[in-house]
């Protein structure tokens, strides 16, 4: 899995030079994808307005937010693939990558929690989200990553400075799709 990860990142990368610049984000230096889990039907992964109406493609990987109790903060989006079919049937890639956690420094986003952390989009839902967490003084070993069970749309969070990987797919849509990989830091 960790090989064909460094692939996926080399090949992101790759067709990031050919295609030109992400966003500016942040981006994952984890090589790991952690355990990973469906969303309830309730956050179906769907192109659409409010009254369910196809919009069109959706450009990019939404933006996540993290809350825990009163307090929240949007999650670094980093490394993304991502595929939108246009009406002529031509394609557009869009990549990033980026800084994994341990290079964000002051970037990395945190969040005081107790107890779970809720995930919420500001676009269409993933098809699936895997999270990862991590001992702040065990950041700097890609293999210290241990998976986070998920239940839906929130996780428990473990006691003192841990950083999270959220690892989120959304592959419903023939006219768009790809990953993200997002950071967040949580003292629990």
């Amino acid at each position: 899995m960790k090989k064909r990860m460094v692939f996926l990142a080399a090949l992101a990368l790759c067709a990031g030079l050919l295609c030109g610049c992400g966003d500016g984000s942040p981006a994952s230096g984890t090589e790991s994808t952690p355990a990973e889990t469906s969303l309830p039907e309730s956050q179906a992964s769907l192109a659409g307005n409010q009254d369910g109406e196809e919009s069109g493609p959706v450009e990019s990987p939404p933006y996540l937010r993290v809350s825990s109790g009163d307090s929240d903060v949007q999650a670094a989006r980093s490394t993304y693939s991502w595929m939108i079919t246009n009406e002529d049937g031509t394609g557009l890639d869009r990549n990033a990558q980026g800084l994994g956690p341990a290079s964000m420094g002051k970037q990395l986003p945190w969040l005081e929690g107790a107890g779970t952390a809720e995930l919420s989009w500001d676009g269409p839902a993933p098809d699936s989200v895997s999270v990862e967490g991590v001992p702040v003084s065990q950041l700097a070993d890609d293999t210290a990553g241990q998976p986070v069970k998920c239940d839906g749309d929130s996780f428990p969070l473990q006691e003192g400075e841990w950083v999270y990987t959220v690892y989120a797919t959304w592959d419903s849509s023939e006219d768009w799709g790809g990953y993200a990989w997002y950071y967040v830091g949580i003292t629990g």
